[in-house]
């Protein structure tokens, strides 16, 4: 059992670190000068939504923070409805990316 718990803790922590990874790649490859809160923010976002949706949120590297900012909370739908858990989310991501911790 412990074997299999710390299996689970180890694919989890190479998951994340992944993700990290490509938050912090769209940061270098787009000269983003994001802090810490902002690539945590980031990196919860693209868990949830994909690589492929951050680079739709940052445009490809060209949007700016503040347009970054305001467009994190239109990803609120699934299956083709408003969730409310889904808006939680962004709001919480938002106020990391804009506050941090």
């Amino acid at each position: 059992m412990l074997h299999s718990n710390l299996n689970l803790i180890k694919s989890n922590y190479i998951y994340l670190i992944s993700l990290t990874i490509i938050v912090l790649k769209m940061k270098k490859d787009s000269g983003y000068d994001w802090s810490k809160n902002q690539v945590d923010a980031l990196t919860s976002f693209t868990h949830n939504l994909g690589a492929g949706n951050l680079k739709k949120l940052t445009e490809n590297g060209t949007r700016g923070d503040e347009e970054i900012s305001d467009m994190l909370l239109e990803y609120k739908y699934a299956g083709g409805k408003v969730r409310e858990g889904l808006i939680k989310r962004r709001e919480a991501e938002l106020k990391l990316f804009n506050e941090g911790y």
